[in-house]
């Protein structure tokens, strides 16, 4: 995506992000893209996004990704995070995500160590044939949408987890029209100005 300090971002703000959110959601939308363009979750939390149907989950998180490249983006999979050669898929990573997940996708056996994926923690990824361990630093961004109220596995830690999670509702109209592959239609017309968005999110974070 080419910078270009002028572009704006019209259909990307009047056509997704707003209807969708209320103000304060759509700010903090935006300062975790820019956390997301930095590659270093700062303020260690992940980011949910769930509601409705139809209510443009996904294309937001298909936007963000695309702001931070393919090439730096893994699937996030609960059910597999406590076995031994799953970390080592995150190495040279910076976003995770989780796309449409079932209402028990943090209740699943692993889904406790997303706490330490986001924390800070220093974590050793053990390659399938490979010999020796890789470290690897908790600062993970991640997004996961939803159309369930996800159920946390707490085992007691309540309190750890209120202070990863960052939630957005989708709770308003759906669309009148659905647009087909609408992120991609943004990022084509409106790339330099959604990077724009996110940089600016990121500013706000920094202060």
């Amino acid at each position: 995506i080419l910078f270009d300090e002028t572009a704006h971002c019209s259909r990307f703000l009047h056509e997704l992000l707003n209807p969708a959110t209320t103000p304060d959601d759509a700010v903090l939308i935006q300062k975790y893209a820019g956390l997301c363009l930095l590659g270093n979750n700062l303020i260690q939390r992940l980011l949910i996004l769930d509601g409705k149907a139809g209510r443009g989950k996904s294309t937001l998180s298909l936007v963000i990704q695309k702001l931070v490249g393919s090439v730096n983006v893994t699937q996030l999979r609960t059910s597999h995070l406590n076995e031994r050669f799953e970390l080592y898929r995150y190495l040279k990573k910076t976003l995770l995500v989780g796309v449409d997940v079932p209402g028990d996708f943090l209740s699943k056996k692993g889904a406790g160590v997303l706490k330490a994926l986001v924390g800070g923690d220093v974590l050793d990824a053990e390659q399938k044939g490979g010999t020796g361990n890789f470290p690897l630093q908790g600062n993970f961004c991640v997004v996961i949408t939803s159309n369930s109220r996800l159920q946390i596995r707490l085992d007691g830690d309540v309190g750890a987890w209120r202070r990863r999670l960052l939630i957005v509702r989708f709770e308003g109209p759906a669309p009148k029209k659905k647009i087909r592959d609408f992120a991609d239609t943004l990022i084509a017309e409106e790339g330099s100005g959604i990077l724009n968005w996110g940089l600016i999110g990121l500013k706000m974070v920094l202060g």
